[in-house]
């Protein structure tokens, strides 16, 4: 601990315990430290309801009456003219921002103006919180996350909640500090009187759910009756305690009012004498806990609070271990969840959870942690975990995982443990042990020389292990060769493939030393039947691989054991085995069985003419199997591939097996694919993959190059496929379309809106509403000005879209919606070549012609839409918005055509009140933050 010259470092932490964990008043109480007193003291009778109020805005009636509550004379009017005078001096005690009133040094003024309370002051707290914090919060929709939110504060600010709950944690801690002394009042009592008699704050857990924000700063006030309230709701009925679990998906992130139960108990366990009931009400919820997207989980607490190497309590050694061995004792389930989270780890991460702000919590007496409390803590949660594994086999499984990182004499003490449990197994159990076992040894003897690697001579002793609980069939014992890529064998990385295909032949050999039968047991029941199929065929005689040909190759659930098979025995008897297929299928085999033999060979002419050689039904059963290959034959052989697979309906298949020759297929076949792709996706209910949606865009792409496709054709197709332009700032056909033909724009807005004069009718269909929703996304992405060229835009040709446009509105009764959109179109104008300015002197024409108020509000909420998403620094207020507005004012500034500059002005005005919104905002982060 840091010490000041003249003070001992006894006195020090005497002074920082007086202090409350405050600088500030820390600062006051040091001998010849302390500063001036500040002026307002003098005031202090007129400061004390903003003081027990802490913040308010003053634009909010349930505001301003809670506060009025806190005067003598309920009069609000007459005390915010009291302190608007007091917010302009010098060293101000509060701040107004906009609407905002706020405390500028809340414990600053308690610590100075605490002893002026009175029983009355107090009274007329307990009636103010009981009004802010009593109020049940109305849930938003929650089958509509984009639905606005109903007010968090129902009415009152979280400026005066949050200041009211300050409030009470001044009181309850700070007392002395501020020489708050009212006759018959204990501070902490009379905190805690005043939490506890909130109404239904034991039994409805919507009161707590209201209350989510200040729970923290209240817990850390008032943990008795919070505690309570809470054991008390967690022994009451399930559907109680229920809401405190629902998560609501917002916009960007889920939230769920058990984070904030979670941070209130997480302060509170940082104080010994709360470590144990807090850890306690945690385990109960953990115990409720059904998992959701957020990461704060009641199980995540506890391991944060218990960690061995960084325990977010300053709780000792002894009492650490103590609360957790309760927890164990009491919730066996959720113990064992948080014993094996607090095993040693190789690597883990942290983070302290967020303590008391005021209160010591135990900090003034925290033991260093030390190495040796590290181990004993390990030693400790070890031992836990082997006591409640017992006889349970999956906690053993959980624990052979977890053992590498044990001291080492406690690796020693799992050992004798595992295998007295072995003994205890039932058959199927201990197979699974005996598997995870030797993957365990599997797994350190491949990578010996990591540091992380168990030493050889504990290998030693789990071989032994090994040998000694071996399974009697060869299945058991080989099975991992086969549920693996790469299973894991000691030796060179670079021979790893030589030895894993020597590892799998000497198995099948075992395996087919047991009996026929035990190799197809194997077929149908190892992971990964297509290793075990390629192994036979390299290993076994032509005569056992057709004999296993015949059993399986009808066998569905050995399919890919069989097209493995045959591609490896085509790979190793060439003729012998195509002569060998060709005999079955004159057996009379169906032409799906054989084109299963078949699927697995080369993707090549020679193969194709074979399949082709054998009949119609075996040629289409393979093209209709075999998965598609970028292939790498000639042009040819890619479309005569490609058409087949269009000839049965294929279309992601001809796709992905011309993936690198996209700009070289005809377009019929393009446009082919195209069409029949969304076809095939509906009807196996599939979504497109990220590769198929690069091909699509790949070839849409060419066509739109290619000088004999009409511009029509391409736009039709993008029209299918507007979702994987989604968020990609690019011109495609269906934009050029659209800003040359007048017709097919309007058309467009005709799928989206109906007619001014249409009454709704029965609702859309389907079809109808999918093209609506496509026809909105296009019209707004749509950026392409009619007549623009390069930094140009052409009058005339412009003049005529519009025209043609709005003749086609008045006769189909939708002008208004089209004239918005046309503003809509003219915002992304490029600035004009010759003056400089924007937009284009072609568009500002326009505009002075039409005259029109909707085209112009189009024209304006485009532009404030294309600022797109920004970000800011911390407190920057509206800087960002006073350049915009800048920007648009010079332009206006710089036209001539005055309807132009009169919207321009009006967007730079729009830009002014948004840099001052923002200046505010940022105001009230500054003093919500401090």
């Amino acid at each position: 601990m840091a010490t000041m010259e003249g003070i001992s470092e006894e006195e020090g932490l005497m002074l920082a315990r007086r202090a409350g964990r405050s600088v500030t008043i820390l600062a006051r109480t040091i001998p010849r430290g302390a500063p001036a007193n500040p002026a307002w003291i003098a005031e202090g009778r007129t400061l004390v309801p903003s003081l027990l109020a802490g913040g308010w805005n003053g634009a909010s009636a349930e505001d301003r009456r809670v506060v009025g509550m806190l005067t003598a004379d309920g009069d609000y009017t007459r005390l915010e003219e009291a302190l608007r005078p007091l917010s302009r001096t010098q060293d101000a005690p509060i701040d107004l921002h906009g609407d905002v009133w706020q405390m500028r040094s809340p414990v600053d003024a308690f610590v100075h103006l605490g002893h002026l309370i009175t029983r009355a002051n107090l009274d007329r707290l307990e009636q103010a919180a009981a009004e802010a914090f009593g109020a049940i919060v109305p849930e938003q929709d929650e089958d509509d996350p984009f639905a606005p939110a109903p007010p968090r504060d129902s009415g009152y600010s979280s400026w005066l909640r949050t200041g009211l709950s300050t409030t009470l944690l001044h009181i309850a801690v700070l007392a002395e500090q501020a020489n708050f002394s009212v006759a018959g009042v204990q501070p902490q009592s009379f905190v805690n009187d005043l939490v506890k008699g909130l109404p239904g704050l034991a039994t409805d857990t919507r009161l707590l759910i209201s209350i989510r924000d200040e729970l923290p700063v209240l817990m850390e006030a008032a943990p008795d009756p919070l505690l309570a309230a809470l054991e008390h709701l967690l022994e009451g009925d399930e559907r109680l305690v229920s809401p405190l679990f629902q998560e609501k998906k917002g916009f960007l992130s889920s939230s769920s009012p058990l984070t904030d139960v979670l941070w209130a108990l997480e302060r509170m366990a940082w104080d010994p004498r709360y470590l144990e009931r807090v850890s306690l009400l945690l385990a109960q919820l953990a115990e409720r806990d059904q998992g959701g997207r957020l990461s704060n989980r009641p199980i995540n607490s506890l391991r944060t609070i218990f960690l061995a190497w960084l325990p977010s309590t300053h709780a000792r050694l002894e009492k650490r271990l103590a609360a957790l061995d309760t927890l164990v004792s009491r919730y066996e389930a959720v113990g064992w969840s948080l014993v094996l989270s607090l095993l040693p780890q190789n690597r883990s991460a942290t983070s302290l959870t967020t303590k008391p702000r005021f209160r010591d919590a135990g900090a003034s007496e925290q033991a260093t942690l030390t190495v040796g409390d590290v181990r004993r803590t390990y030693v400790h949660v070890i031992n836990r975990a082997l006591e409640l594994a017992a006889e349970k086999p999956d906690r053993w499984l959980a624990l052979i995982d977890e053992s590498d990182d044990f001291p080492t004499e406690m690796r020693q003490r799992f050992y004798e443990r595992l295998e007295a449990h072995f003994e205890t197994l039932e058959d199927e159990e201990r197979r699974t042990a005996w598997a995870a076992v030797r993957d365990k040894v599997a797994r350190h003897r491949s990578f010996a020389d990591a540091a992380w690697a168990l030493p050889e001579d504990e290998l030693q002793v789990l071989d032994a292990m090994l040998a000694k609980y071996q399974p009697l069939a060869a299945l058991d014992r080989y099975r991992w060769l086969f549920d693996e890529w790469v299973p894991d064998l000691p030796g060179a990385f670079e021979e790893r493939e030589v030895r894993i295909m020597a590892a799998r032949a000497a198995a099948l050999n075992d395996l087919l030393a047991e009996g026929y039968p035990t190799l197809l047991a194997a077929v149908r029941t190892v992971k990964l039947p297509h290793t075990l199929g390629q192994t036979a065929a390299r290993v076994l005689s032509m005569e056992v691989i057709q004999e296993l040909a015949a059993d399986l190759y009808q066998d569905e659930e050995a399919r890919s054991f069989i097209v493995a098979l045959s591609s490896q025995a085509l790979e190793r008897f060439a003729s012998l085995w195509v002569d060998y297929v060709r005999a079955l299928h004159g057996a009379g085999s169906s032409g799906s069985d054989i084109a299963a033999l078949l699927v697995g060979w080369p993707d090549q002419r020679e193969t194709w003419d074979f399949v082709a050689s054998l009949g119609e039904e075996v040629q289409k059963q393979y093209w209709l199997q075999k998965q598609p290959f970028r292939l790498k034959g000639d042009d040819a052989d890619v479309e005569r591939a490609v058409e087949t697979y269009l000839h049965l309906g294929r279309a992601s298949a001809a796709l992905h097996t011309a993936s690198d020759r996209i700009r070289r297929l005809p377009q019929g076949t393009l446009f082919s694919i195209l069409d029949l792709l969304p076809t095939e996706l509906s009807a196996a209910g599939q979504t497109m993959d990220a590769l198929s949606a690069h091909l699509v865009e790949t070839a849409l792409e060419e066509l739109s190059h290619r000088e004999d496709v009409k511009l029509l054709e391409v736009a039709r197709r993008e029209y299918y496929y507007l979702d994987i332009f989604r968020f990609r700032d690019k011109t495609l056909s269906i934009h050029r379309l659209m800003a040359s033909d007048p017709e097919f724009y309007f058309s467009i807005i005709s799928d989206v809106f109906r007619a001014k004069s249409d009454e709704p009718s029965e609702p859309a269909s389907e079809q109808k509403l999918a093209r609506a929703r496509a026809g909105y996304t296009l019209l707004s992405e749509f950026k392409l000005v009619p007549g623009q060229e390069g930094d140009t835009v052409d009058y005339r040709s412009l003049r005529t879209w519009i025209d043609r446009l709005k003749a086609l509105a008045i006769e189909h009764d939708r002008v208004d919606i089209t004239a918005n959109y046309i503003g809509h179109t003219l915002a992304h104008s490029v600035p004009d070549e010759q003056d400089g300015a924007w937009p284009h002197r072609s568009v500002r024409k326009v505009i002075e012609e039409e005259r029109s108020d909707l085209l112009e509000e189009g024209f304006a909420v485009e532009t404030f839409n294309s600022r797109g998403v920004y970000s800011k620094a911390l407190y920057e207020g509206g800087k960002q918005e006073r350049a915009l507005e800048d920007k648009y004012r010079n332009f206006a500034r710089k036209i001539g055509e005055p309807r132009t500059s009169a919207m321009l002005h009006k967007i730079a005005d729009r830009y002014a009140r948004d840099a001052a919104d923002e200046d505010l905002r940022a105001e009230h982060d500054k003093i919500a933050g401090q």
